[in-house]
């Protein structure tokens, strides 16, 4: 599976636990500039992610086939651009990112010049549990109390413009790659998202070969995906028991082919890959 951008392999952890438990070889890999690497994003780029996922990718066809190519948000414009390259056997893309908003991208070469990076966190809460879940993800083990990491986080992080404008010209690639994508297909996109727009995946969705591609819209944000169980705990196997599957891992589960006979879920000489 492939993370979107400022995330890390734990954000796919939950769904991964799932589909481990389903029977599924799950594998994720970290994107270069991000988690302890985020003090270097402004010197990355994205052939630098390319080449990472086409290095774990060829890592995991040596050992498993067929393989299945995940990405969410940004990491689904990483997966299109690399579709016809790794040639997965299928494809999911899970709020797939592929544009910035035109009011937004109308700026970024004029502000480039005034001001070529970009601090998110300057007026960040530490106080917030969203705040501290998200660095914890992000840097595990940051100590957000100490006075001299806040300093830090609110001073010294930043998005350099220049990696905004690589992204958003990934992806339209990625769009304009869509048409010609040769990989059975599914679309999954929140339908209260705000961050990619359910009407922006709807247009991604029509690009795709109509005959390959299933799109499915379910309840959720961006921040749709399960949470982690820490798998294979008995907290993660007693929810299992007491409760459906989430929305995103249903709609997965219900695509992908059946593997084994009448089970309900493939056995586990199948792979998952989750590459970001």
């Amino acid at each position: 599976m492939i993370h979107g951008f400022g995330g890390t392999p734990a954000e796919l952890r939950g769904l991964g636990e799932r589909l481990v438990q389903a029977g599924w070889h799950t594998r994720a890999l970290l994107l270069p500039g991000f988690g302890p690497d985020i003090v270097n994003l402004d010197q990355r780029h994205p052939q630098e992610w390319y080449a990472a996922v086409q290095a774990e990718w060829q890592a995991l066809q040596a050992q498993h086939n067929p393989c299945v190519l995940l990405g969410f948000s940004m990491g689904a414009a990483v997966a299109l651009n690399l579709e016809s390259l790794l040639k997965p056997s299928r494809l999911i893309l899970a709020a797939p990112f592929w544009h910035i908003p035109a009011w937004i991208a109308s700026f970024l070469p004029v502000m480039r010049w005034i001001t070529p990076r970009v601090r998110p966190f300057r007026k960040a809460n530490f106080a917030d549990l969203r705040v501290r879940q998200f660095f914890e993800k992000l840097m595990p083990g940051i100590d957000l109390d100490d006075p001299a990491v806040q300093n830090y986080v609110r001073t010294e992080l930043f998005i350099p413009l220049k990696l905004i404008n690589e992204i958003a010209r990934m992806g339209k690639n990625a769009y304009h790659h869509a048409r010609s994508v040769n990989t059975p297909t599914l679309i999954i996109q929140g339908n209260q998202d705000n961050v990619v727009s359910p009407a922006a995946t709807r247009r991604l969705a029509q690009r795709l070969p109509a005959p390959l591609t299933v799109y499915r819209e379910i309840p959720g944000a961006h921040d749709f995906l399960p949470k982690s169980y820490g798998y294979p705990s008995d907290d993660f196997r007693e929810h299992l028991n007491q409760v459906h599957l989430d929305p995103v891992t249903s709609a997965i589960l219900d695509w992908l082919p059946p593997v084994h006979g009448d089970h309900l879920y493939p056995v586990p000489n199948t792979t998952l890959a989750n590459v970001e």
